[in-house]
């Protein structure tokens, strides 16, 4: 019942953020200042995460964090419970525990996980930013907000500024845009961080604030170069300039690094070379993708299966996907309709579209596709249910089919 092709949309709650969670665990170290020049990655969330008293602790807990980077989840989940077994009551192994939880996309469990760090002495700054993220993870923005309220005005240091990040974000998701961009001036004031910098960021492409946002992550890149969240960012800000020369130089690096946990980096590459109609460098990248994750591997190779017109092996690629990896990347769903649908499935790609609506309801490409398909059906009814909760967006496209759908449901009245 896992795949899309026995899976019927109706109703479908919103989704963990399963696929990439370990980009945003990156994105947690703070500052390149905490660290003294750290060989790698893993060093670097060693020197973080594993100073515990035990050695023997210490060494699995740095197994741990060495099986995180390289994306073996489960491998390090077992070595951080060995480590967690010779030295009971480390807060900190607790947050190494949620974080590789977290990476498997169990956010309850995690959450629990961080909340006994806490009780078992674990520092604050060490534990919010994570916990934030898994809160944020399970929608309990208005939780989070209640539980962390906004620090006094006098309020200084690192503590403070975590809250108002977590703040701000979570405000950024209940979309009170103005609120949160100031909650992240404040945090960013308090300790310019390159979680807090990449926080604002990110809001002010929500603002439409593209310049700001480039800066920021500029900035960023400067103060924690080897960061994954940062590395991240800064791929994006590469794509929006449309160079695609360095950024898939910049993939390259990203790969070097961290070679399974950014699929973004091995993303861009392959797009580009579909742009580029470099089918056969786009196939490469394709294969070694299904390498480290077959299922954005699959989506792939289903994409490339299309444009050489093998529409059924195409079709069958897609649908052997699972739901939750529509969920997690709603963007790729109109893609994935459509190849479905080119081989004579509406269903199928209507559960798709279903699907990305439920993970990101306000995703107007695919309302707007789903109402294209209702439509072409003769249901203007069922059109107009998929673009009445984005009816009052300035999207010209929107309003275009608006019109269009309610001038069908008058005539059909008229009759």
């Amino acid at each position: 019942m896992g795949t899309l092709q026995l899976a019927v949309v109706k109703t479908v709650t919103r989704p963990r953020r399963i696929f990439g969670a370990t980009l945003v665990i990156w994105a947690m170290w703070g500052g390149a200042a905490a660290f003294a020049a750290p060989a790698t990655p893993a060093d670097a969330l060693a020197a973080k995460y594993c100073p515990v008293k035990n050695p023997a602790a210490r060494g699995k807990c740095q197994e741990a964090q060495k099986l995180l980077v390289a994306g073996q989840y489960r491998s390090a989940l077992v070595s951080i419970k060995a480590a967690a077994a010779l030295s009971p009551k480390e807060g900190v192994l607790n947050v190494t525990t949620a974080r590789i939880m977290y990476s498997l996309g169990s956010s309850g469990p995690a959450e629990r996980e961080l909340r006994q760090a806490r009780l078992n002495g674990a520092p604050d700054a060490l534990v919010l930013p994570i916990l934030f993220n898994v809160m944020l993870d399970l929608h309990k923005e208005v939780n989070l907000l209640n539980e962390f309220p906004e620090p006094a005005k006098n309020a200084q240091g690192e503590i403070a500024s975590a809250i108002l990040l977590g703040r701000a974000q979570a405000l950024q998701s209940l979309d009170k845009l103005p609120d949160a961009a100031a909650a992240a001036d404040r945090a960013i004031s308090l300790k310019r961080s390159s979680s807090g910098l990449l926080t604002r960021a990110r809001i002010a492409l929500a603002q439409n604030d593209t310049a700001m946002a480039d800066k920021l992550v500029d900035e960023a890149f400067t103060l924690d170069p080897i960061n994954g969240g940062v590395m991240r960012a800064r791929l994006k800000r590469l794509q929006r300039s449309g160079d695609m020369g360095k950024t898939l130089a910049y993939a390259d690096q990203i790969l070097k690094v961290y070679p399974k946990t950014i699929p973004e980096a091995r993303i861009a590459r392959i797009e580009i070379f579909l742009k580029q109609n470099d089918t056969i460098r786009a196939k490469q990248e394709a294969d070694a993708f299904f390498a480290t994750s077959k299922m954005f591997g699959t989506y792939y190779r289903a994409v490339l299966l299309s444009r050489a017109k093998d529409k059924k092996n195409a079709a069958n690629a897609v649908l052997s996907l699972p739901k939750e990896f529509v969920k997690a990347h709603p963007e790729y769903a109109p893609q994935m309709a459509q190849i479905v649908i080119d081989n004579g499935n509406i269903e199928p790609g209507v559960t798709i579209l279903g699907y990305a609506i439920a993970a990101n309801p306000n995703f107007i490409d695919a309302r707007l596709r789903l109402a294209g398909l209702r439509m072409g059906q003769g249901s203007p009814q069922a059109a107009l249910g998929a673009l009445a909760p984005v009816e009052s967006s300035g999207d010209p496209r929107v309003q275009k089919l608006l019109a269009e759908v309610r001038a069908k449901i008058a005539k059909d009245r008229a009759f």
